[in-house]
């Protein structure tokens, strides 16, 4: 979804979803309509939300986050999170990434300065 005017999803509360891509929409705020979806995969990109723990199942596979002002990962420590993309994310601390079995890491203007506490199988 690359809709720059969505700012309510609620509607998706219903749908049996395994994957959600939302991008480019700046008015989001909301995310609550996927707290009780068992995604595997999710990739949000320019949304307002500034917590996205109801998110972290242990389903989840993949986890894509570009420009969203969120500051932690720590509910999603210990999941067998595969494959974590981060762009522009600025995280208080670093090492929820640490206990992730990570097959695929890519970080971009994020805030990440210290490699070696990420464990990447």
């Amino acid at each position: 979804m690359r809709c720059k005017n969505l700012s309510n999803i609620s509607a998706l509360e219903t749908l049996p979803l395994e994957a959600i891509t939302i991008s480019g929409s700046p008015l989001l705020t909301d995310i609550s309509a996927l707290k009780n979806k068992k995604l595997k995969y999710i990739f949000l990109e320019n949304i307002k939300v500034n917590d996205v723990s109801s998110l972290a199942k242990p389903e989840l596979k993949t986890l894509i986050l570009k420009s969203v002002p969120i500051t932690t990962l720590k509910s999603f420590e210990n999941l067998s999170i595969n494959e974590v993309d981060l762009f522009d994310i600025n995280l208080a601390k670093n090492d929820e990434l640490k206990s992730m079995p990570l097959e695929s890491l890519s970080l971009n203007f994020t805030n990440i300065d210290s490699i070696e506490l990420i464990n990447t199988k």
